[in-house]
This record gives C-alpha cells, sequence and structure tokens, in this order.
C-alpha cells in the first residue's frame, strides 16, 4: 500500500522539448537566413538565370529594404513619409528573372539614399519601408513603396542614472 501511495504521489517529469520561445527563436533564425540568402543573390555580380515568383520579390525587397536600413524602436520629432514607383517585368506564369529584382532592389536603394539626403536634420533615419504590388497589366507588375522617415530624435525623454549609462540606453542626452 506504501509503495502504490508512493509512486502515485509522484511528480510526473515532464520536460517539454520545445518551448514556445524557443520556437520563436528558431522561426526569428529561419527567417532571417532567408533575408540573408536574399541580400547575398542582390550583391552577387554572377548572372545566374534564376527566376522567382513575383511575390516572393515583393516580399523580399521589402524585408531587405527594413533589415538594412529601418530603425523601427526609434523616437523622432519629425515624420516624414516617401512614395516612390517602380515596375518590373513578370512572365506569364507570374515569375520575374532574379536580375530584374537586382535593379529594383538597386534602384529603391538609390531612392532610399536619395530620401534619407533631403531631409535637413544631423540626426535622421527611416522607419519602415511596405513594398507593394499595385497591380499587375499585362507582363509589367507595377509596384510602390512606401518609406516613413524620421528627423530630429526625441531628446529628453531619457534620464540618465548615471553620466556614462548612455551606451546602454542608447540616448544622446546628457542632463
Amino acid at each position: 500500500m506504501i509503495t502504490i501511495c508512493i509512486t502515485s504521489c509522484k511528480k510526473d517529469n515532464i520536460n517539454p522539448t520545445s518551448t514556445y520561445s524557443d520556437e520563436m527563436i528558431l522561426h526569428s533564425n529561419k527567417v532571417l537566413s532567408l533575408i540573408k540568402q536574399f541580400d547575398e543573390k542582390m550583391s552577387s555580380t554572377l548572372k545566374s538565370g534564376e527566376i522567382i515568383e513575383l511575390d516572393s520579390a515583393i516580399w523580399n525587397t521589402e524585408a531587405l529594404q527594413n533589415y538594412t536600413y529601418a530603425f523601427p524602436d526609434s523616437s523622432t520629432k519629425d515624420f516624414i513619409v516617401f512614395n516612390s514607383n517602380y515596375t518590373l517585368a513578370v512572365d506569364a506564369n507570374g515569375m520575374v528573372w532574379l536580375s530584374d529584382v537586382q535593379v529594383l532592389n538597386n534602384q529603391m536603394e538609390v531612392d532610399y539614399q536619395s530620401n534619407l539626403n533631403s531631409l535637413q536634420s544631423e540626426v535622421k533615419l527611416m522607419h519602415f519601408c511596405d513594398v507593394i504590388l499595385d497591380s499587375v497589366e499585362g507582363n509589367i507588375a507595377y509596384i510602390s513603396s512606401i518609406s516613413g522617415f524620421g528627423a530630429n530624435l526625441l531628446l529628453n525623454t531619457y534620464w540618465s542614472f548615471s553620466d556614462d549609462d548612455d551606451w546602454i540606453w542608447c540616448t544622446l542626452y546628457k542632463p
């Protein structure tokens, strides 16, 4: 009887092999890996003759712009939105040449730099870039990019604990 009581009262030792945070880390690493692979393809000087789906081109160009240039967690006093329009050749199956996507990505980077340089502020940054497929007419895809830029960081929003903690808390303000 004592043996039955001891074994029945014993806690089951359940060790989940995967927690939610582990799954999120794996998913994040997978997404980052996809963005980095796309970046390598955009930086390659080799003509691969590869084609990809139009939807993949849209997702990847947006992801790469945001991963490379955007600072969504920064607070700025001023917020400016820029719209840009692009075209991309599409075949009958909704596929695009990777070399054409490279040209699109390069133009987006030129426009990013131009928009950033047009801001009259010492501190300026991009908060986000949204790449949208507007329409496909015949063999041309019409794409727009909406980019939100910020200028003039919000200062006085953080009071330092000590004189040298700005490297931890990312503030430029010293009281």
